[in-house]
């Protein structure tokens, strides 16, 4: 009997462990090859991939060379299938179904064309505080 036991607990710990729904930000630009930031932390260059493990709101920075930075907040709201309690049955009980739930985002940066160091330094500035992880354009000291 106690091996029963073992056997089943073996089973239910495995179910734990195989989630099967892979949530993913896909991330384009118009150039592609813009740099990514995603809640203020570096995540590669477009187009990207970027998997993420709650819903909720994403704050995407793009940054690309002689076009304007753009920010992007993004609301990854939950599919039906998210929802109590169908999100056990999709999680843990149907691990050789994997969903894919894409979240997409494009964007066009505008062409700038050549401006100085100090202006670009500005605009990093203005970006920078308008963001979540600046520091709201206030110096610390």
């Amino acid at each position: 009997m106690d091996r029963w036991i073992a056997c089943l607990i073996a089973v239910f710990a495995l179910l734990l462990l195989s989630g099967c729904v892979q949530r993913i930000l896909r991330i384009e630009s118009d150039p592609p090859g813009a740099s990514v930031y995603v809640n203020g932390e570096a995540a590669g260059k477009t187009p990207l991939e970027h998997p993420f493990d709650f819903y909720g709101e994403f704050e995407i920075v793009l940054r690309h060379a002689d076009h304007q930075s753009k920010r992007i907040v993004h609301a990854a709201s939950p599919p039906w299938y998210a929802y109590f309690p169908m999100d056990m049955i999709v999680e843990f009980l149907l691990p050789i179904f994997p969903l894919h739930d894409v979240h997409r985002i494009e964007a066009s940066l505008q062409k700038t064309g050549k401006i100085d160091d100090a202006l670009r330094k500005e605009l990093d500035t203005r970006v920078r505080s308008e963001t979540r992880e600046g520091d709201g354009g206030t110096k610390k000291e």
